[in-house]
């Protein structure tokens, strides 16, 4: 007689995941990024400028590269050569029914902007709400005409008010969408629903819709695995947090405790971002650092540092430094894309020229032109590729780096041109 056995599923994995080990680095370290770094072949402008507000890219179809950036929310697209596909365009001006005094907003937007992302047939924008708790969705075509939306998702119920965020990713048949609230008082959660293609929200993930993480941190961002089913979630400013969860059902697989060390070199890394590596298996973390509140100009630091994670929630290998500045300077805000052969690549905007404690707010407001690359193979831990910018200082930025299917391309909104938002597209 035969039976089958063990045929239950498996609960999912309740155990916590450590800290990734050896952060902030020592004084000294090495950085896989070169010390003579190559210009940029290839920089196009835009006909807009951009503000510190964040960038957020997607790749189109064909190759084609889709941007959000600024408070205005400009929408442009691109095609692989740099070519203007679409002028950029303000998408509350173009479509006054999703513009924030419609939806009932204090203005544009909750703080770092909105998000941006890309079904295969429409592009859709994520919004945090102020002073709400809520999150505003609404989907254009490659026009920028409204086409669906737009959407509120309310926050978890009680929840006084949004805050940073928020960050949006396409699972392959659903939307997941990760903003901040505030539950009352300083305590803080981050939140996680997930949507239909029509911006329909899904009541079966999470509790009652939605997955609540209390205790966390800013400026969330997102990454799923190529089969839809695991998502990773990074953010962070003077803590670093990742979780992963199930982006079907919402169930937490593992998740980092609250007070992991906050930039690769210090206290402050608002710049974190993750990435779905397809060749390696695993997700990709960018680790940055803005600054360590030391007055030291001659105290060297980490910037940038990718971290390997597995679905599990494991770490894979030893954190890898990619770019060394100023502890107190030449603080970065970056990206993370993966090539198709396994290789990272890492775009970093640095901003901040000053020591923090003589212009500790708004952080590098005197800011600087500096703008990197790296390529990075993980396995074998070592840069293929450094190319830089550096011109006329610009006021501080973020940017953001995306495989368009063809190459990596790279946006700030200010630091790379000097009185228009600038792409790096790099072979």
């Amino acid at each position: 007689m035969t039976e089958e056995c063990n045929t239950a599923v498996c609960p999912p994995l309740t155990e916590v995941t450590t800290c990734p080990e050896g952060l902030p680095f020592p004084v000294g370290t090495a950085c896989l990024g070169t010390s003579a770094p190559t210009p940029f072949e290839k920089i196009v402008s835009s006909t807009k400028k951009g503000d510190s507000y964040g960038v957020k890219l997607v790749a189109g179809p064909g190759g084609s590269v889709a941007a959000l950036y600024a408070q205005e929310e400009w929408f442009e697209r691109i095609g692989d050569d740099g070519s203007v596909l679409l002028a950029p365009v303000s998408l509350p001006a173009l479509n006054p029914d999703i513009a924030p005094a419609a939806l009932g907003d204090q203005g544009f937007p909750a703080f770092y902007g909105p998000a941006l992302g890309y079904d295969g047939s429409q592009f859709v924008v994520a919004r945090s709400a102020q002073p709400s708790p809520n999150v505003h969705l609404y989907a254009v075509n490659g026009s920028g005409v409204l086409a669906v939306g737009p959407v509120t998702v309310e926050g978890p119920s009680g929840a006084l008010s949004g805050d940073q965020g928020p960050a949006l990713e396409w699972t392959g048949d659903a939307w997941l969408v990760a903003w901040r609230v505030y539950l009352g008082g300083t305590t803080a959660a981050l939140v996680v629903a997930r949507l239909t293609a029509d911006l329909d929200p899904d009541d079966s993930f999470g509790v009652d819709g939605l997955l609540v993480l209390e205790g966390g941190d800013r400026h969330p961002e997102l990454a799923v695995s190529s089969d839809g089913t695991t998502a990773a979630m990074v953010s962070g400013e003077l803590n670093f947090q990742l979780a992963l969860f199930s982006a079907i059902d919402g169930s937490v697989i593992a998740a980092t405790p609250g007070t992991c060390a906050g930039g690769s070199g210090g206290t402050n890394g608002d710049g974190n971002d993750v990435v779905w590596n397809e060749a390696l298996g695993e997700f990709g973390v960018l680790h940055s650092s803005q600054g360590s509140l030391q007055c030291d100009v001659a105290t060297s630091a980490v910037n940038a540092t990718i971290l390997r994670v597995s679905v599990d929630g494991s770490w894979i290998g030893a954190p890898l430094p990619v770019l060394c500045g100023f502890a107190i300077g030449a603080g970065f805000r970056g990206g993370i894309a993966a090539w198709p052969d396994g290789r990272y690549g890492v775009a970093m905007q640095g901003y901040h020229d000053q020591p923090y404690c003589s212009s500790p707010g708004p952080n590098g407001t005197a800011g600087t032109a500096s703008f990197d690359f790296v390529a990075v193979d993980a396995v074998s831990a070592s840069a293929s590729l450094h190319r830089t910018h550096s011109g006329v200082p610009t006021t501080y930025s973020q940017t953001d780096l995306v495989w368009t299917g063809t190459r990596m391309v790279a946006m700030t909104p200010e630091g790379i041109t000097t009185t228009k938002a600038g792409y790096v597209l790099e072979p």
